[in-house]
């Protein structure tokens, strides 16, 4: 299975220009928070399936997950995640797909900032799983002030402990993180 998995950084407080992308399609979306983030449910491609406790089958509906940058420990950036969730998602919903693909195109026109087969100039602010990120990182214009400005970015998996670890290493470097 091919995941179609984007990422991208922008700075937290400014209004989501992913978002309003999704928002200004054809193609109605229906947002439903979730523990995982903001689902956006394609509702004319299909139903949400749930399973037996009624959370929702993202491998098996018309969704993509969206996980907008915060701020973590008072100054570390997440960077935001876009994934489209089915399983079969150009077999059981080619206008998603479609969907997918007109996404991708847009966000690539972005700068890219890092990727595992090309630029990696500011890998140096990727701390913590963000790292670890096998897909390429685009930014906008205020994620490019930002990186440029010595921002540091960490993943929305991080946790507690990871945080905790990645701003002790940032210490060494004159930056200071809240607690948690």
């Amino acid at each position: 299975m091919k995941l179609h998995q984007y990422n991208y950084i922008a700075k937290p407080s400014d209004p989501s220009e992913v978002l309003s992308w999704f928002r200004s399609l054809d193609q109605k979306v229906v947002e439903v928070q979730s523990s995982q983030g903001l689902l956006l449910h394609f509702s004319e491609l299909g139903d949400l399936e749930r399973d037996s406790a009624g959370s929702v089958i993202g491998e098996q509906s018309p969704v993509a997950l969206l996980l907008l940058p915060e701020v973590r420990r008072g100054n570390l950036w997440t960077v935001g995640e876009v994934k489209f969730l089915p399983a079969a998602i150009s077999k059981d919903f080619p206008k998603l797909y479609n969907i997918n693909r007109n996404f991708k195109k847009w966000l690539s026109s972005r700068e890219l900032i890092f990727s595992h087969r090309g630029p990696r100039d500011f890998d140096y602010y990727l701390e913590g799983g963000s790292r670890n990120f096998s897909h390429e990182i685009y930014a906008f214009e205020s994620g490019m002030q930002a990186i440029r400005l010595g921002q540091y970015f960490v993943s929305h998996l991080d946790g507690d402990q990871r945080l905790s670890v990645v701003c002790r290493q940032l210490r060494l470097r004159g930056v200071e993180c809240a607690d948690a």
